[in-house]
């Protein structure tokens, strides 16, 4: 027999196997016989009696008698069964590994198919954050836009509230104060200072509005001039300080009106204007939970692959893990093919020991021959 290579400290002695003698070899089929651990239909106590049998079963001896036959038998037909079914545990483990193999094949297809799904997902998250933020600046623009019209909305209204509060000046000039000067001349205002001064005010006004200077010399006497002392040239200059009064009002209305117009027009321009913005608004949120959608399903998709991941990492490890069992079971295997080997060794040693000793009681019996 070959020399076995080195067994790891602690291994059972049919392992340890080393010498060449006959106790040797019979220590080793006890050893194997005696080993719990070793799977056999044999119980334990049969092969406990066999092991304690097998010093005397293989002793060398004349002639071996049946019950030795029958204990060395009996001992083979153990040690086989512990070898078959030792090669079955190979068999098996190596079943197991391929369909672990053949899974774990699959896993990695399934892992390459998740990814795909993944940069697909990935892809997908990118194309909604660009719509989500072409949505944010097109809302953007279409706000700057319709705050520029609401800033010309206010411009305008300031104009408007401008011109009313000049039509209501002009207004109470031409209404109140001309007509209180024009119905009690010296006498406006409870007292000749303050009809006085009622007219400079008024004279301030129509200075402003363009008199010329010859009504701006008469008419303050004009108007303050009792109602009976006025004569003809005096109603000229009545009339032309209403003239102005009114024209200035007339000029103000027509600002009025053309602003009214303006509003109108610009009324369209703004609903439209504020329609696009709570459109834009209302795109812009659904971009933004269309975007938050994506993201949810990446995020699932790459704990999904993480998952897969893992789980191939596991089937790897225990890949490695039935390697390692099956080159166990296959040492193991070939280790005890040496006992059985030991075992046919002792069968044979005993056999020729017993051919030998036949011989040799023939020649002492036989009668001698005479040279």
């Amino acid at each position: 027999m070959g020399k076995r290579a080195a067994t790891q400290a602690g291994a059972p002695a049919w392992k340890k196997f080393r010498g060449n003698g006959v106790k040797s070899k019979v220590n080793t089929i006890v050893s194997a016989l005696r080993d719990g651990g070793l799977d056999s239909e044999v119980p334990e106590t049969a092969r406990w009696m066999l092991a304690d049998g097998a010093s005397a079963a293989f002793a060398t001896v004349a002639n071996r008698h049946k019950f030795q036959i029958e204990m060395c038998n009996l001992i083979l037909e153990t040690l086989q069964d512990i070898a078959s079914r030792l090669q079955n545990k190979v068999d098996e483990a190596k079943k197991d590994a391929s369909a672990l193999a053949t899974e774990q094949e699959s896993k990695k297809a399934e892992l390459t198919a998740a990814g795909e799904i993944l940069t697909e997902a990935k892809d997908a998250v990118a194309k909604k954050a660009e719509e989500h933020e072409e949505a944010k600046k097109v809302l953007s623009d279409l706000e700057q836009a319709w705050a520029s019209l609401e800033s010309e909305g206010v411009s305008v209204k300031r104009r408007r509230d401008q011109q009313v509060k000049e039509q209501t000046k002009f207004t109470d000039f031409l209404e109140n104060m001309l007509k209180v000067l024009l119905e009690k001349g010296p006498e406006a205002g409870g007292s000749e200072k303050a009809a006085k001064k009622m007219c400079e005010k008024l004279m301030k006004q129509v200075t402003h509005l363009g008199a010329e200077p010859a009504l701006q010399a008469s008419a303050p006497s004009v108007l303050l001039k009792k109602a009976e002392e006025r004569q003809g040239f005096d109603t000229h200059v009545v009339e032309s300080v209403q003239g102005l009064l009114t024209g200035r009002l007339e000029q103000i209305q027509k600002a009025l009106d053309e602003i009214a117009d303006e509003e109108k027009a610009r009324e369209p321009q703004v609903t439209a204007k504020a329609e696009e913005v709570t459109q834009a608004k209302a795109r812009l949120e659904d971009m933004k939970q269309q975007l938050e959608a994506a993201e949810e399903v990446a995020c699932e998709k790459e704990v999904n692959v993480a998952k897969m991941q893992s789980s191939l990492e596991a089937f790897e490890t225990s890949a490695q893990e039935k390697a390692k069992a099956i080159e166990a079971a296959e040492a193991n295997v070939t280790v005890f093919a040496e006992v059985l080997a030991i075992y046919h060794d002792l069968h044979g040693d005993a056999a020729e020991d017993a051919e030998n000793a036949a011989v040799k009681a023939e020649a002492l019996t036989a009668p001698a021959v005479l040279v």
